[in-house]
């Protein structure tokens, strides 16, 4: 097999994602899967009508199968693809050796869940840690970069997850110009979205350094925990002037994995990658939640 990929040349034909999905079906039609899951991952680079057209007529046939689509440079459209999946992986630098995120998302587009297997103990009951046992911390962008309603969808989209997680204690928020949300055995789901609702978008501009600043107490205050903690970090200016400062707070942050959440079209995700390789798209904010949540958010926790 690795063969024949390794001996497959560039020919001069458009991609048509029917003639893709159609050898797809044509495959799963002669497979005896026995009840087992299949992935399909497409790479994809032209996502004009010409390239869609007729395509979705085979959607029917391919309803056992996840698909998952990797977006071949800066051009592709997604949203044009959403009738047939919302499994996204971008390659946007195809001069890297591999898509944006890869290790951490492969599992999935092969159609591999992982599921939550609650902590047992043969003492006590302990309740579950949904998602996982991980401290997790949001970096929320108050900048005047996002549009009102952008700004509002962030706020909503994040206390949404919010609701998600079962262990307040374990939840801290910050953003560029309002005070901290720190971890702590008092917290309760309800105050801290109250304490959300809070926030108001500043007519100022955005610095990073000032979201690790924030951060860098609450890590050191749980240094001692043998948990991973996460932050995920909304951000909508990757501008030198934005970005600078932000490394010297590095130091402070082994126990963490970063992801950031690049708000808008027009971010670079290569002037992030000394702090994080792992990255979430939210370019249409008009959308409620970022692209690909559902695929990511489990290692954005830090699970």
């Amino acid at each position: 097999m690795q063969s024949a990929v390794n001996s497959a040349e560039q020919t001069e034909i458009p991609f048509s994602l029917l003639q893709q999905l159609s050898s797809l079906v044509t495959s799963v039609e002669n497979l005896d899967a026995s009840g087992n899951p299949i992935g399909a991952v497409i790479f994809i680079s032209d996502t004009s009508d010409d390239a869609l057209r007729n395509a979705d007529r085979l959607l029917p046939k391919l309803k056992n199968v996840k698909l998952t689509f990797i977006l071949l440079g800066e051009n592709v459209v997604s949203s044009k693809l959403r009738n047939f999946t919302s499994n996204f992986i971008y390659w946007q630098d195809l001069t890297q050796s591999e898509p944006d995120n890869w290790d951490l998302l492969y599992y999935r587009a092969y159609a591999c869940d992982i599921p939550f297997v609650p902590s047992t103990t043969t003492t006590t009951t302990e309740t579950p840690y949904i998602p996982c046992h991980s401290w997790i911390s949001f970096g929320i962008d108050d900048s005047s970069n996002l549009s009102p309603q952008a700004f509002r969808n962030q706020i909503n989209f994040i206390s949404s997850q919010i609701s998600t997680i079962n262990h307040p204690e374990r939840i801290a928020a910050a953003s560029v110009y309002t005070d901290y949300i720190y971890w702590t055995p008092w917290n309760t789901i309800s105050q801290i979205q109250s304490d959300l609702q809070l926030i108001k978008e500043s007519s100022n501009p955005y610095f990073l350094r000032d979201i690790f600043a924030s951060l860098t107490n609450n890590v050191v205050d749980n240094s001692q925990s043998p948990y991973q903690m996460a932050s995920i970090i909304f951000i909508s200016d990757t501008s030198d002037k934005a970005i600078n400062g932000a490394e010297a707070y590095m130091k402070n942050f082994g126990l963490v994995r970063f992801t950031f959440v690049l708000l808008g079209p027009n971010l670079d995700p290569n002037k992030l990658k000394q702090f994080s390789s792992n990255f979430i798209y939210w370019r249409d904010l008009s959308q409620t939640q970022p692209e690909n949540w559902g695929n990511f958010s489990s290692f954005a926790y830090g699970c």
